[in-house]
């Protein structure tokens, strides 16, 4: 009865091993699915975190634009100044005190507008 006792004890141990290998195997392709899923998870931080950065540039830049009112034209009625552009740059201009200025505008139909000679009223 001895050596069925061994017999068993060693196939007990066997079945012990193979189970521990397996777990072992269980645990380092969950590892690696879950390092897989943070790189991933990374990836589209990185990008987010990269479009943030650009859009937060762009409204800083459109910020100072607007605060430069208070320096270009501190002179001028708010009502009388437009966002146009020169060379795709945005600019402010007065349509009543910078009218020398229409010419250098890119074309659009209010500064086409702005071109046009005005007719003397009789």
């Amino acid at each position: 009865m001895s050596s069925w006792h061994n017999w068993a004890t060693y196939i007990i141990k066997d079945l012990n091993n193979m189970k521990v290998e397996v777990d072992t195997n269980l645990k380092s392709n969950q590892l690696t699915k879950e390092k897989n899923k943070e790189t991933n998870e990374t990836k589209e931080l990185k990008s987010e975190l990269e479009s943030v950065k650009q859009e937060n540039i762009k409204i800083k830049s459109e910020l100072e634009f607007y605060k430069s009112i208070f320096k270009t034209h501190g002179n001028s009625a708010i009502y009388n100044l437009k966002i146009k552009k020169i060379k795709g740059k945005d600019i402010w201009i007065d349509r009543v005190r910078e009218w020398e200025k229409f010419p250098l505008l890119d074309k659009d139909e209010e500064v086409i507008e702005w071109l046009k000679p005005i007719r003397c009223e009789r």
